[in-house]
């Protein structure tokens, strides 16, 4: 750590990029500490869980590594709401303190392509705010020194520094979608346990532990299992639990997924403050083909991506989603949906209506014609009547 504090009390005097590139490379597992912390801040509702945040921002020392995290929170919307904007509004000072230039021209992207926040008052704020941090950054970072020559040996005698990325510090991810093979066999036949099997086998091979969590389900769905096999599991799906949930990781919470004979079977989309990108990414993940149930939480998900789920999603599997009181089943894949209300009195919930509408305008027409209400309230008539005819 001697060689990390070294670069940090340089890189603090003179702001150089290049030193806040070698940081940036020094392995340090406590800065991945400090950023999970400010993530997964949490209070008791969302402007509470903002604050929170701040105020662990705020105590962040100056770090070229939280130029990057930064960024990477404003590309992303990580806090997409109008109650954070006490957070944004730090954010968009520490940028501008930090004084670091390279976070100029990814600023000067998103004023082209401004991050999916939530309304348009606030993504009209939001796009403001990034203008005018980059002009005053711009003008901060003036008359910065060049490197010299105490800096450039800091640099050369670096050492134990990890790759940097092909495409920099400041350009998003990519989204990891697994395209093998052998898995996209089992999307394409989601039934079809012989070619899990198969897949298993292929990812043994090759030390793939997806491959041992699958051969240790199919363990568990025989009654073969025993407590170490389980044991196991609950290790791999702490280890590896996102990798197999691809891009729906991020809709939903560990506790809310359900992996059958090692694929995701059911899911609850109850992730809080998820990007819109998230979300987009989402609808074209594979790993819908093996999911039969999907508790929608209508406190986050967006409107808007219900529709699109129904539509663009590969839902081959799907036989039950769940609305607040609705359950809304269909026998198998390819038969008529069914819907039952498990509150038989008073009014219905407003937020129940518009998604159950949502649900409903996003169904295929053949789908929505053949769709009963069990036990019918006259206001889930009503709405399906106005969606028919509209």
């Amino acid at each position: 750590m001697a060689q990390l504090e070294r670069l940090l009390a340089t890189w603090r005097a003179n702001r150089s990029e290049l030193l806040a590139d070698t940081i940036c490379r020094v392995p340090d597992p406590s800065w991945a500490k400090v950023t999970a912390a400010v993530l997964s801040a949490k209070g008791e509702d969302l402007r509470a869980s903002t604050a929170k945040a701040k105020k662990l921002l705020a105590a962040v020392d100056d770090d070229p590594r939280l130029t990057v995290f930064l960024m990477k929170c404003l590309r992303e919307a990580r806090w997409p709401g109008s109650g954070s904007k006490p957070l944004w509004e730090l954010i968009f000072k520490r940028l501008v303190e930090l004084q670091d230039r390279r976070a100029i021209v990814p600023l000067r992207a998103l004023m082209k392509t401004p991050p999916y926040f939530l309304g348009k008052a606030h993504t009209a704020w939001v796009t403001a705010q990034i203008l005018r941090t980059e002009e005053n950054l711009y003008q901060a970072t003036l008359r910065l020194p060049p490197d010299d020559a105490k800096t450039l040996a800091l640099v050369a005698k670096a050492d134990g520094l990890e790759a940097a990325p092909k495409a920099g510090f400041f350009v998003a991810e990519a989204p990891e979608v697994e395209t093998d093979d052998v898995l996209a066999a089992v999307w394409a036949a989601p039934t079809d346990d012989a070619m899990r099997l198969v897949a298993a086998d292929a990812l043994l091979e090759r030390g793939d532990a997806w491959g041992e969590f699958i051969a240790l389900q199919f363990r568990v769905a025989a009654g073969a299992a025993t407590g170490d096999d389980r044991t196991k599991l609950d290790t791999l799906l702490t280890k590896h639990g996102g990798t197999f949930a691809g891009p729906l990781a991020f809709i939903t919470t560990k506790s809310r997924r359900v992996f059958a004979k090692g694929f995701l079977e059911a899911l609850s989309t109850d992730a809080s403050m998820v990007p819109r990108r998230r979300w987009e990414e989402a609808l074209e993940a594979p790993h819908w083909a093996t999911v039969k149930s999907v508790d929608l939480h209508t406190t986050v998900v967006p409107m808007w991506w219900v529709g699109q789920w129904l539509a663009k999603a590969r839902l081959t599997a799907l036989t039950t989603v769940t609305i607040l009181s609705l359950t809304i089943t269909r026998p198998s894949p390819d038969g008529a949906w069914s819907v039952r209300d498990s509150v038989s009195r008073g009014p219905l919930r407003v937020d129940t209506a518009k998604y159950f509408r949502a649900f409903v305008s996003g169904l295929p027409p053949e789908e929505r014609r053949r769709l009963v209400l069990v036990d019918p309230r006259p206001e889930l008539a009503d709405l399906l009547a106005a969606v028919g005819s509209s």
